[in-house]
């Protein structure tokens, strides 16, 4: 147990002081010393009760004069801090909780002393061991918690305070912010401080209006020797709102309800403070009641006065006379914290604290073995020592995993700051890959960009955007395809592509969240931020929070703390005999929790019901009232003069009123229905250009990949052509060889060798002459299509142009003949369409004939020549025969071997042809989808110009009917006034009401009083509602941790039970 240490620091004198001439009454030796100068020095002799009431001493932990900078004993602000700081600092790293109060009145300089330094944080960086730093900011203003780290057009007031049974009261829905050094740190105090509530009075021209509490949350761990290490410690550092009377800070209206609400903490404080002070001294804790709940304050800094922490308090005072009494207050607050007792825990991670205490029971079990051991209790101590051993083991493994997960989760996470707010990147559609690769040190991040993204692997033919390699993973595998924010995954090649656990073969919508695996290794997580955002809206609509914390009552629901238990026994979960008593505990614990919850639904059904019904009764006597009100009113209004005229005028302005009314409220209509119309129309057009743009690109993937796959083939033909145009080289070198050592013996033969080789020579010549021709014709023909093509191109253009040009007329309006005249030449241009409709069909159709026929006679010569070499072979082999059997051979291989070639090279013109036609239909493919696209994209410009021009044309004559109707209010109340003047009438309803006594008076007098009464029970039954809804909270919250202690203790057995019975199997 430890006391609270005090800090008095006494500040330097402000302008304001110095300019009243005031003087210093604070001395300081190894005390404090304050004087009342209002008390004369000297008085009679022997005047002690004089001298005792006007000097009073106080001792503190520590004492720091910061008055005249020239004195010797002054101590800035920095080494205030640094003196005081370091017991902090040295707490939290001990992994104690710490925390500090910083008290006074205001101007007293005490924010700057608890927040206008860094040291508090330069040891983080200083340490080797990792280590996590959480961060909030608050502020209770009015007795209202305020979130400080919010951005101002998210700020939430009013956030509510609980206590959860484990971890002590909070603030729910409070934000939490990770803070990797002291710059982060610095910046969120920096944003926290602009935040909070300021305001001039008196003593200072910008005095703290709230108190404010900053919480660091750090945790720390490492590995010692095989041993982990870990602790938790908060920091809170509390800078308390200025104590101050209203007389001296001159508060008035909403400064002074401030100020009362500031007291009120603080007199709350004060209360605790004595109270635990008393229970420290008398030794009799547990009979005093601490009052912790009176204010918001207290209820969250519980744990801080008398609880697990080392508190610290800083208490800043005036050296002023003028301050005295404020002075004398602060001092007296400080000596009371000085007497309360903590008792400071070191907040040890409990699996690591069982780790140790386990590790010691090894030891003791190991000496056992070694010492002298009965022989029969050495199997029983074995036993145990195994089992000691595989459960540290199963510990540390699942401490290690814990505090990896947490670790990668923070420093990934890329913080950018932007205003007074904290974002996190990106906000565009992007994949984060899942990498449970154990020395990764980061998150992958991919942003899809607009348009298509291609995946695939580092070889292939085309780069792709994202590059993975792994099982079954393709060279062009995939790609998402990203419009205007919606998403798709589009499988290529028949990849395996799975979206959350389903393999898909066709165009797939990607939606938040979505879990992606590509092949079987690689996986990845689909995040769209603008779909996220509009969740979370609908969410808080429906009103449901999307605060992510650690238990049920940090922003989980009742069901679904339940429903995380439903499925225990899971495919990995054995239900052998040795884990029945296991299930059956958590079975029994869950049903438990279900009748807790039934009890709890039906309460809070019942607490809804009866505020619903008390809110109903409120809100029928203010009706009541109201009616009763408004008779009387009338009553008075038509026994006059100016009543009866001031009806006809009324009854008139309402007639011409509602006929504006009804014309208005059906042009709302027709422009609502009209503009839906229009909105339909053009999403459906949005929808058919985006399926467009899938079928195109899905249509290029398999076109891509067949061109790949007759690449690859040809590539693997014209090697196989290489080869037999070197072996047909080598051979015709062989017959040239052998035909010049015949033509030198005879001369016969070389005539007859020379005749063969000219008749051969002609043969290929004329089949190549008429394969030229043909493919003249060919060209020609292209040549031909090309340029009747491109004149209907023109004359699309030309359409295209003229259209245009004809829907700029119709926007800007047209006469009859204008418009008869438009029409007609809408009829030409449809006309006009037709015809190049009908010639590009006919122009296709002609190309489409020549091409076959041209195609005819290419394989007729390919035939025809074959034809005539066969003969010519034979006629030459009959003759080579008759001259040299050796030759005859050579020229069959050869023969065969150009047979094989002209295979070959029919094959690569086959191959070369399908390319052709495959990059063909895919331009055509591609030019027709333009087309297409272009199309659309007018038809929908022409929809949205004709959707604009419409709501124009409406708001314009809504905006003249409400300026008729303004005008008419407006004449209205001239008429009004006017008649008033006239008749002399009263000029409000009050005093109308007041020149005349009505029997109903009573009646609201006595309706007055009931309204009261019943609004007064409805707030009282309200808070009992929530407190009743708190308790039963708070224990049900109790019951299911308790649940979660036994289901992880269970898989922990569990776990090492697995092991024990592998290892002695394994035995």
């Amino acid at each position: 147990m430890t006391s609270v240490k005090v800090a008095v620091r006494v500040r330097p004198m402000n302008l304001r002081e110095r300019e009243a001439n005031t003087d210093v009454v604070v001395q300081f030796t190894d005390k404090i010393i304050l004087t009342n100068n209002k008390i004369p020095e000297f008085g009679c002799e022997g005047d002690v009760a004089r001298e005792a009431t006007r000097t009073k001493e106080f001792s503190f932990n520590y004492i720091f004069w910061s008055v005249d900078q020239d004195d010797s004993n002054y101590c800035s602000q920095e080494k205030v801090f640094q003196e005081f700081g370091t017991d902090i600092v040295s707490s939290a790293y001990d992994g104690f909780n710490a925390c500090a109060f910083a008290y006074g009145q205001p101007g007293s300089g005490k924010t700057y002393t608890m927040i206008g330094t860094q040291d508090i944080f330069l040891k983080m960086n200083d340490q080797s061991a990792t280590y996590r730093t959480e961060i909030s900011f608050m502020e209770i203003y009015n007795e209202r918690v305020r979130d400080l780290l919010e951005t101002p057009d998210r700020a939430r007031e009013g956030l509510r305070v609980r206590e959860h049974p484990k971890y002590g009261p909070y603030v729910e829905d409070l934000s939490h912010h990770i803070a990797d050094s002291f710059q982060d740190a610095n910046e969120l105090i920096r944003i926290g401080e602009t935040n909070r509530c300021t305001a001039p009075t008196n003593m200072n021209d910008v005095s703290s209006r709230s108190h404010a509490i900053f919480t660091l949350i750090f945790t720390q761990a490492r590995m010692f020797n095989g041993m982990p290490y870990e602790t938790q410690s908060r920091i809170h550092l509390v800078d308390l709102a200025g104590s101050e009377s209203a007389d001296a800070s001159g508060a008035t209206g909403q400064r002074l309800k401030e100020g009362g609400n500031i007291n009120r903490s603080l007199v709350t404080l004060g209360t605790v403070i004595t109270l635990l002070a008393k229970s420290s001294d008398t030794d009799i804790e547990k009979k005093v009641f601490i009052p912790y709940r009176d204010s918001k304050l207290t209820w969250l800094l519980k744990d801080s006065l008398g609880g697990n922490s080392r508190t610290f308090m800083i208490a800043t005072i005036s050296p002023a006379d003028i301050n005295y009494n404020e002075t004398l207050r602060t001092l007296r607050y400080a000596v009371g914290a000085k007497n309360i007792v903590n008792k400071p825990t070191k907040n040890e991670d409990a699996s690591v604290r069982l780790i140790r205490e386990m590790k010691e029971e090894i030891l003791r079990l190991k000496a056992m073995l070694i010492g002298e051991l009965d022989k029969s209790a050495e199997p029983r101590v074995k036993e145990m020592l195994q089992e000691s051993e595989v459960r540290v083991k199963v510990l540390t493994e699942e401490w290690t995993e814990k505090w990896h997960e947490t670790d990668i989760a923070d420093h990934a996470m890329a913080v950018r700051k932007e205003g007074k707010g904290i974002m996190l990147d990106s906000a565009h559609p992007h994949l984060i890959g899942i990498d449970d690769d154990i020395f990764s040190t980061g998150i992958t991040m991919y942003n899809l960009k607009v348009g298509i993204t291609t995946i695939g692997r580092n070889d292939a033919q085309v780069e792709q955007d994202i590059k993975i390699a792994g099982l079954d993973i393709e060279m062009e595998h995939c790609a998402i395809a990203n419009d205007n924010n919606l998403v798709q995954l589009i499988p290529k090649n028949a990849a395996m592509c799975t979206v959350n656990g389903c393999l898909i073969m066709e165009p797939t919508k990607l939606t938040q969240g979505a879990v992606i695996l590509l092949g079987k290794t690689n996986m990845f997580r689909f995040n769209n931020p603008a779909e996220a955002i509009k969740m979370k809206e609908e969410l808080k609509d429906h009103g449901i929070s999307v605060s992510r914390e650690p238990s049920i009552g940090y922003g989980r629901s009742i069901s679904d703390m339940y429903r995380s238990t439903d499925s225990l026994t899971s495919s990995n979960w054995e239900t052998s005999d040795d884990y029945g008593d296991d299930i059956d505990k958590l079975n029994e614990q869950r049903k438990y929790i279900e009748l807790m919850e039934q009890r709890y639904d039906k309460a809070q059904t019942e607490r809804e019901s009866s505020i619903s019904n008390l809110e109903q009764e409120v809100q029928n006597i203010l009706i009541t009232l109201g009616d009763i009100k408004d008779r009387i009113h009338q009553d008075n209004m038509q026994n006059t003069k100016y009543g009866k005229a001031l009806k006809k005028l009324t009854d008139d302005h309402t007639k011409v009123k509602d006929a504006i009314l009804q014309e208005i409220t059906k042009l709302k209509s027709d422009l609502e229905f009209t503009l839906k119309s229009l909105d339909d129309e053009i999403l459906v057009l949005e929808q058919k250009e985006n399926d467009l743009v899938i079928s195109q690109i899905t249509l290029q993937s398999n076109v891509h990949s067949k061109i790949a796959y007759l690449l690859e083939s040809k590539g693997q033909n014209l090697k196989d052509l290489e080869d037999i145009d070197k072996d047909l080289q080598n051979l015709e070198h062989c017959f040239t060889g052998e035909k010049t050592k015949l033509t030198s013996k005879s001369d016969v033969n070389e005539r007859i060798l020379r005749e063969l080789e000219q008749q051969e020579q002609k043969i290929q010549t004329d089949v190549d002459i008429e394969l030229k021709l043909l493919r003249d014709k060919r060209t020609r023909a292209e040549h031909s299509r090309a340029s009747e093509m491109r004149k209907i191109d023109e004359a699309w253009q030309d359409i295209h142009e003229h259209e245009q040009q004809m829907s700029e007329q119709k926007m800007r309006g047209l006469n009859q003949t204008e418009k008869s005249k438009l029409l007609q030449k809408q009829t030409h241009i449809n006309e006009a369409k037709e015809l190049l409709i009908q010639e590009q069909e006919s122009i296709s159709k002609d190309h489409k004939e020549v091409m076959t026929q041209l195609e005819k006679e290419e394989i007729n010569i390919d035939l025809n020549r074959h034809k005539l070499l066969e003969e010519f072979q034979l006629k030459k082999q009959n003759v080579l025969s008759t001259i040299s059997p050796k030759l005859t051979e050579i020229n069959n291989t050869i023969y065969i071997k150009k047979k094989d070639r002209d295979n070959l090279d029919s094959t690569i013109q086959n191959w070369e042809n399908e390319l052709e036609n495959l990059e063909g239909m895919l331009r055509m493919s591609t030019d027709s989808c333009t087309k297409q696209q272009h199309g659309i994209a007018q038809e929908t410009l022409k929809k949205k110009k004709k959707r604009d021009l419409i709501e124009k044309e409406i708001k314009s004559k809504l905006s003249d009917l409400e300026s008729r109707l303004a005008a008419l209010d407006k004449e209205f109340n001239e008429s009004t006034e006017k008649l008033k003047c006239d008749l002399n009438f009263p000029s409000n309803q009050g005093e109308i009401d007041k020149t005349t006594s009505h029997p109903k008076q009573e009646e609201i007098t006595k309706f007055q009083e009931l309204y009261d009464k019943k609004h007064s029970n409805l707030l009282i039954l309200k808070q009992q509602a929530e407190e009743q809804q708190d308790r039963e909270f708070e224990s049900l919250e109790l019951e299911i941790m308790k649940l979660e202690e036994i289901q992880n203790q269970a898989r922990i057995d569990q776990e090492v039970k697995r092991r024990l019975r592998d290892v002695r199997q394994n035995k």
